[in-house]
């Protein structure tokens, strides 16, 4: 049997950055993706809980903004929220608030 997950995906621009965001549903979490660049990348992982408890598993440069995007997401769906951040240094403090705008458009477009 072979099985597919599909993500919806969307991006957004900083300067001459490219930013990108894919999400996709489990049934029991939410994974989140976030790159810079044409090509998919994995980042600094962090898990968080419905109950906003969040840990990181593995990288620290892009922390903060992962327990924020996870925070959301899992808030959101009432799910643990696996959060990817892959930017370059320094993009993340430039790009919270537009990171933040680009899953909240996801979501909405996963909402229909």
């Amino acid at each position: 049997m072979l099985m597919e997950i599909g993500f919806s995906t969307d991006s957004v621009n900083l300067g001459n950055k490219k930013i990108w965001g894919a999400l996709t549903l489990l049934e029991n979490a939410v994974i989140c993706l976030l790159w810079e660049g044409d090509d998919p990348k994995m980042g600094s992982l962090s898990i968080t809980l419905p109950d906003r408890t969040s840990s990181p598993i593995i990288g620290d440069r892009d922390q903060v903004l992962g327990k924020i995007v996870g925070d959301f997401l899992a808030l959101s769906y009432g799910k643990m929220a696996l959060t990817s951040v892959n930017l370059s240094r320094g993009t993340g403090v430039d790009a919270g608030s537009l990171v933040l705008e680009l899953i909240k458009k996801i979501v909405n477009m996963r909402a229909g």
